[in-house]
Order: structure tokens, then sequence, then C-alpha cells
């Protein structure tokens, strides 16, 4: 095996290997950095190259420094030895499919592409999930609670080159209808929740399918606090402002996220929004989910009054009229999200007419009450995010200055104004989809990748 003298080029989209310098189009999340060509090549790290900070942290952890079965020089602190991942990974796909080629090959593209979080999408034998049980349904879709089994976190086992058995762990399945055209989407929420991997939008950890009736079945984190809306509705009273600013702007954070990878979410509302504990903060976090019926900003998939989808009140007035989707409508949503977390009312909820009128008096200008004891501060922002003309909504750099903690320290003495969020029997009226969603052709160009170059 070759050992080369290498100067350590942090970030870089070069190969490190001085003899070979070629250019390479995807990165390795902050950690390898020699080409596929190198890798296979079997050209690796002298030790010199670790950073100290990675030496000493895998010392402590008793972890080794190279591979034990082909040399490769660790150079993450958690990440698994490449070429011998390449190895099990070839190994591993021939034993599974989850009976769709697209998704079958996004998989396997994903998992050379991110090597270092392998664990973030896989197929799961449907026969490693156990005790399900129902919670809901929404959408095209049922959602379950059930037990992973050997689904924790594994750290890469050297010695043996692959990943080894660990503890069970909690996870919600979304099983999908089988309907036509479903497939493209579930390849669709598959393949945009598994690039934007952030603690603000839910972890998807893989997909799986129904051994007897063969539907699709998205494996996610498990939001133990449910959904934003139950959880307000049953927390309402005891959530602090502070708190619940602070799940604003997690939810900000998110749909940054999702607008600078150059998609719109399409369908914000607070069903659509998960309520967890954070792993390192142990606060409670905002987890953006549901991923199906969003859309890239490019003119093929955002046009002019194209098919209308999502709950009415929390679409914006010019989407209602035939709109493109834009940043400032999704701020809109954004603001309606914020007024049911603030307010405990659900928009609109008392209105009774039918959706086209609803529909009508929100382009012309109709817009949510507000508690008498609101304090003004916070009824003039939402105000501002609801507001007639797109241009004049804030962005969302506006919206951290807005709630940033100087403000939090503010509103933590106004006194909780009371509400019952008890759910109306008539609210799903006013919530109903509009029609049901086209499904979209979505782009088999997910990566620049050939595999056969990779293993």
């Amino acid at each position: 095996m070759e050992l080369v003298e290498v100067k350590w080029n942090f970030p870089s989209l070069k190969c490190i290997n001085p003899r070979c310098s070629k250019k390479f189009e995807y990165q390795w999340d902050g950690s390898v950095k020699l080409c596929p060509d190198c890798i296979r090549n079997g050209v690796r790290y002298p030790s010199k190259v670790m950073t100290q900070n990675i030496s000493y942290w895998r010392n402590q952890a008793g972890l080794p420094l190279e591979c034990p079965r082909c040399g490769w020089i660790f150079d993450d602190h958690i990440a698994p030895c490449i070429p011998c991942l390449y190895v099990y990974l070839k190994i591993d796909w021939e034993k599974w499919t989850s009976g769709s080629q697209k998704i079958d090959e996004f998989i396997h593209k994903y998992q050379v592409k991110y090597p270092t979080i392998f664990r973030g999408c896989e197929f799961i034998d449907y026969s490693q999930l156990k005790e399900i049980q129902y919670i809901g349904e929404g959408g095209f879709a049922k959602t379950y609670k059930a037990i992973w089994m050997n689904g924790e976190t594994r750290e890469w086992d050297a010695e043996n080159g692959c990943w080894p058995d660990s503890k069970d762990r909690t996870v919600a399945l979304k099983v999908f209808e089988n309907r036509p055209g479903i497939e493209n989407y579930v390849y669709k929420e598959l393949y945009v929740q598994s690039i934007m991997r952030h603690d603000y939008i839910c972890n998807v950890f893989g997909v799986s399918r129904d051994v007897i009736t063969g539907a699709f079945i998205i494996v996610m984190r498990f939001a133990e606090e449910g959904s934003l809306r139950q959880f307000n509705q049953l927390n309402f009273e005891r959530i602090s402002w502070d708190v619940k600013l602070y799940l604003l702007v997690s939810l900000a954070t998110a749909l940054n996220i999702v607008h600078k990878l150059g998609f719109f979410h399409c369908d914000l509302h607070p069903g659509n929004i998960l309520i967890t504990t954070g792993d390192i903060s142990k606060k409670l976090e905002t987890n953006l989910a549901d991923f199906g019926l969003c859309i890239r900003d490019t003119p093929s998939e955002n046009f002019p009054n194209r098919k209308l989808y999502g709950m009415i009140p929390f679409i914006a007035p010019e989407i209602l009229n035939g709109g493109i989707m834009t940043k400032e409508a999704e701020i809109y949503s954004y603001g309606m999200i914020a007024y049911e977390l603030l307010t405990g009312r659900i928009p609109f909820i008392h209105i009774q007419c039918d959706e086209e009128t609803l529909i009508s008096k929100i382009i012309l200008g109709l817009r949510p009450e507000f508690p008498e004891d609101m304090p003004s501060s916070v009824t003039d922002t939402i105000n501002l995010f609801l507001h007639e003309d797109p241009s004049m909504r804030p962005t969302l750099k506006d919206v951290w200055q807005m709630f940033s903690r100087e403000k939090l320290k503010l509103l933590e003495d106004i006194p909780q104004f009371s509400f019952s969020a008890a759910v109306n029997s008539e609210v799903s009226q006013h919530l109903n989809r509009i029609e049901d969603v086209a499904f979209p052709t979505w782009s088999d160009e997910l990566f620049a990748l050939d595999l056969n170059n990779y293993v």
C-alpha cells in the first residue's frame, strides 16, 4: 500500500495526493480528501496527516488510529474505514431490494456519497420492525410507532469491517397507501429529507416494505411530543414565552435550510411540524417533516395556476389566487403557525362557510383575530408575517432578529393569557385539502455519480 506525503488542505475539492491532485465533484462532509481512484489504488494518509484533536479523541475513546484490516488512516472521529465500507456495501446491496429500482439506486448513491453517515439512509427489512402501534393518518399515509431492532447508531467495527449489532430504537413509520404514482411520492420524500440533514429537520433512517400489503414505509425519528398542534393543545398554558419563541426560531432555521437548498416545502402547517427533545441541548425543538409535496424553485415545478394543496388557512393569499410559490409565501404560512402557537387558536376555525368562500375571503384580506390580552408586540409581529403585500413580509433573517434573546427576556415577564385549546368537532371541514395533489415527476439525476467509479 502506497504512503504519500501530503499537506492538510481543508476544505478542498482536490485530491490531497500530490501525485494526483485530481478534482472530484463531491465532498465527504469534511473528512476524506482522497479521490475515489486513489482510494481504489490503495493510497492512504501518513499518520502525520491526522489532526491532533482527532488523534487525541480516538485515543481517549480507545479507537484505532488506522484500520487493522487495510491500514487506512482514520481522519474523522467516528467515520468508518472507507475502503472496507465500500466492500461491505457492495456485498450488502446484493441482500436486499425495496422493489423500486429508483429508490434502490438512491440509497446506493447516498451511502457512497455520505459514508460517514451511512446509517442516515438504508433499506430496513420489515422483520426488524416490531411492536407496531397505530398513531394516526393524514395525506397519503398512516403513521405508526414501532421498535427498530438494532436501530441505534453504531460505531464501525474496524476489526471485522462491518456495522455491528446495536440497541433497539423507537421510530415512527409512515406507511403509504398503495395507489398509482405512490412510488414517485415516496422517492421524492425520501430523497429530500435525506439530503436535508439537520437537528431541526425530521431525521429519516430509510425505507421498508410491508411484507403482506407491499406498502412502502419511510422509517423516521419518533417525535415524543407529537405534532406542534397536538403539543400546543395539550400544554398551551404551561409553555413559557421563552419556549414558544425558541420553537419558532428552530422552525425558521429549518425553513431557511430548505430554501437555501433550492426547495419550497409547500405544505407548512402545525401537523407537519414535530416536537422532539434535542439530543444535545435537551430542549424542546421543532422537527420539520412531510416533504412529499415540496417543489424545486424551477420553472418546470414552480409555475402559476398549478394544482393547490395544503391546509387552506396556512396558504398565502397570492398562492390561492394562482401565483407561484415564493419564500414570502412560506413566510405567510410561518406567520399562521406562529399565530396558532402563540394564541392557541386554530385559524378561521369558527368561520362557517365552504372552502371556496373561505379562499375568496382570505384573498380579499381576511386574517385571524387575536385575543384581547395578547401583547401588542406579538400581534404586530405576526401581522407583518401575514401582510397582504409579500414584499412587506419579514425575511427569515428578520425572524431571528425579532425573536432574539433580548426579546425573549422582554416577553418572559408577560403573563400567559388564558385560552382553552379544545379541538372543535368541525375543524376538519375548514382544514381539508383543496384537492388531491398530482404526483410529480422527479428527476432521476440525484447525484452526478456513476457507482461503477466508486465500488
